[in-house]
């Protein structure tokens, strides 16, 4: 029987860290394995008094009944975060938390497992939120917060999935301190001449891996970066950027870390949705950088407006995690470092592809678009405007005089990007 074991739980308001083995077996294994825990009896207590009579189902059934006068248990608990069937939750630790329901509350028990009908309890908590360790990548697990008051503990209350992310691995992180009520998120991140990757306002994971998604940058090249965040209102966040040039695993090398310093990378009173409030900075690619694959660590970091304090500078040049309490978030890519002058945008050298006239006036021609996938325009700022199927006349009348980009995404996940003129 495959055993996993969750060790060192440590929670907010936890009155010790809990030490436990979770069985994957049979509910009736584990209900046996944890049946020394107090339950509630049906409808709460009776006179104060808690019978000995059987467990059953996590139910302590009412033994004596006399003098009786019933006191009704609490309601449910409101679970929050991580989201209901949510993929993509950070781990080790995991952050659960909840909302007390009416009346006196003098605790919650908290239920975790890798099956709903196999929960182990880890232990009581006093607020509505828990640092749970011990957790691992790629895995689902089951939990539930139990209210409990001076009249029993609540019953019938849903029992929540969620499954964490892929590893990070040989990398540092996840990243776990960082504040997420409200979520301050990362919501745009693009490279010129790349596609941009947009995630959600409302994200409740403090450390996203969105390693799938690929920016290409040109070795010993200036670039330039694009981000959005929901800073919240009147209040700012810095960006910092962290490259594996060479390689080897970390970002502790000297050239990897970007707007650690003034002048600083930042964003002031974006919701993140907001398209005028992405914000573009220069990011030089060293000569020394390697050719291929490598992991990119961008963080937002909320500090004062005038500038960011101490312990906000100590968070920002970290890229494994916060030394100080921090609200913001950090997300991961994957750069691919190409040979310098392969990503111009008028380089076409490797098809025969062609757009005319150039410049245009409402109808755009593509000479050829045999493999492809499909057409995105962007501004030169990389900002998605216009994603279209593929067709040899992209009517682009909607917009306004300027120069855009035409990236040309082919099903072998080549990109060719154009600059065009519109008059």
């Amino acid at each position: 029987m495959k055993k996993v074991l969750l060790s060192s739980f440590l929670a907010f308001g936890f009155s010790a860290a809990i030490q436990a083995q979770s069985s994957v077996g049979s509910a009736n294994e584990q209900k046996n394995a944890i049946s020394e825990f107090p339950f509630m009896e049906i409808g709460g207590k009776l006179n104060g008094k808690v019978s000995t009579s059987e467990i059953e189902n996590g139910v302590k059934n009412a033994g004596d009944t006399s003098n009786a006068s019933r006191i009704l248990a609490p309601d449910c608990a409101t679970l929050v975060s991580p989201a209901n069937a949510s993929v993509g939750s950070i781990y080790n630790p995991v952050l659960l938390r909840w909302t007390k329901p009416s009346g006196t509350i003098t605790g919650y028990d908290l239920y975790i497992g890798l099956h709903p009908d196999a929960l182990l309890k880890l232990g009581t908590s006093n607020t509505t939120g828990a640092n749970v360790g011990g957790t691992t990548p790629d895995t689902t697990y089951y939990w539930k917060a139990i209210a409990k008051s001076p009249s029993g503990d609540a019953v019938d209350c849903e029992t929540w999935s969620f499954t964490t992310m892929s590893t990070l691995d040989p990398y540092c992180g996840p990243i776990a301190s960082f504040s997420i009520s409200p979520m301050q998120a990362i919501t745009f991140v693009n490279f010129k001449a790349n596609v941009e990757k947009t995630s959600s306002v409302t994200a409740d994971t403090p450390h996203e891996n969105f390693k799938d998604h690929i920016f290409k940058v040109e070795k010993g090249a200036e670039t330039t970066i694009s981000v959005n965040s929901n800073t919240g209102t009147g209040k700012k966040h810095y960006y910092t950027v962290f490259v594996d040039w060479n390689q080897n695993g970390n970002f502790n090398d000297a050239g990897e870390s970007y707007f650690t310093t003034t002048p600083y990378f930042s964003n002031l009173g974006s919701d993140g949705v907001d398209a005028s409030k992405i914000v573009t900075s220069v990011l030089a690619v060293p000569e020394a950088a390697l050719l291929g694959k490598t992991r990119m660590r961008i963080k937002a970091v909320e500090a004062p407006v005038n500038g960011p304090l101490s312990g906000d500078l100590s968070n920002m040049t970290s890229p494994c995690n916060n030394a100080a309490p921090a609200i913001g978030q950090a997300e991961d890519y994957t750069i691919e470092v190409v040979p310098k002058g392969s990503m111009a945008v008028d380089n076409v050298n490797k098809s025969n592809v062609s757009v005319y006239p150039n410049p245009f006036k409402d109808v755009l021609k593509i000479s050829d678009i045999k493999g492809v996938s499909s057409i995105m325009v962007s501004d030169v700022s990389g900002r998605k405007l216009i994603e279209a199927k593929p067709t040899n006349d992209l009517n682009l009348s909607q917009l306004k005089k300027g120069i855009y980009i035409v990236n040309i995404k082919y099903a072998s996940g080549e990109l060719k990007s154009i600059k065009v003129i519109k008059e």
